[in-house]
């Protein structure tokens, strides 16, 4: 099985396209908290999990330099706010991806300063995800047609939406529990694309992951309406991003834990000045001052 970073949201055959998949730049839009990531020229995804932290891939962050990487929206125009990255955090498990070892690859981003109010904040679904769940994934990055692989570059102003299935969830290694990783196929419109069975969302919403937007998330929607984070993609098996391919991420629920233990950490404080020593520092500061002034 051949296996790689997962990056990018695929489109159907025609007529499906990369176009029909795009998400307007809107303030309104419910995925106007999922950002880009741009990088040494490099473009990643990643949704926020609170004003200032962003939740992403493991092998994404860490790849990034505090204070050369930025954290991109898109809500209420193209790269409407661009905001310094000054902090990474990556699971402790994380060892690297390859075939066998795909947990653990979860990380957090901290901002150098919050994003604006009124900019989505996404809550954790913090529930077993069930086999079958449908995740609506939304990211950046290359896309293309499942007949023909990839047609369309990265861009860190265009995000794309689409949906599958979690087919399977597995343990994927690293020591991780059962529930660690979840794995989807992506069906074309010929039953017979159909890799690890279940049925095919349709030729117009079924998505994939290919090479340009690591890190992208995952959503389920609660009974009231809310869209809750379930994961992060960040793998993908077959040899290309068409159809009878499949991808997988992290189960967010399994990280929850670890997740709140970072946004709930108390700042560490900044001492305050001593006024007792203080005082009589700038009276012999002052003293000095007068006694030259008198030479």
């Amino acid at each position: 099985m051949q296996q790689g970073s997962a990056h990018a949201l695929m489109a159907g055959a025609w007529p499906d396209s990369p176009a029909a998949r795009v998400d307007a730049n809107r303030a309104a839009s419910p995925w106007a908290g999922v950002g880009s990531i741009s990088a040494a020229g490099q473009t990643f995804s990643g949704a926020l999990v609170a004003r200032d932290y962003v939740l992403t891939a493991a092998h994404v962050a860490a790849g990034l330099v505090p204070g050369h990487a930025t954290f991109n929206l898109n809500a209420g125009g193209d790269l409407s706010e661009q905001v310094a990255i000054s902090n990474v955090f990556v699971h402790p498990g994380y060892r690297g991806v390859d075939r066998n070892h795909v947990a653990n690859d979860i990380a957090l981003i901290k901002l150098a300063q919050p994003v604006p109010d009124g900019v989505p904040i996404y809550g954790l679904y913090r529930n077993r995800l069930p086999p079958g769940a449908t995740l609506t994934m939304v990211g950046y990055g290359a896309s293309g047609q499942g007949d023909l692989g990839v047609s369309r570059r990265a861009d860190p102003a265009v995000k794309r939406v689409g949906k599958n299935v979690a087919d399977n969830l597995g343990p994927g290694g690293n020591g991780s529990n059962a529930q660690a990783v979840y794995y989807f196929d992506f069906d074309g419109p010929d039953a017979a694309k159909n890799r690890m069975g279940g049925l095919t969302l349709g030729n117009r919403t079924e998505t994939s992951l290919a090479d340009g937007d690591s890190g992208s998330p995952a959503f389920v929607r609660d009974r009231s309406g809310h869209w809750l984070l379930a994961g992060v993609n960040t793998f993908r098996f077959g040899p290309a991003a068409t159809f009878g391919n499949g991808g997988g991420g992290q189960n967010v629920a399994t990280y929850a834990e670890w997740i709140d233990g970072i946004l709930l950490a108390p700042a560490t404080p900044i001492p305050e000045p001593d006024v007792a020593m203080l005082l009589p520092l700038g009276a012999l500061f002052l003293a000095e001052k007068f006694r030259r002034r008198k030479k």
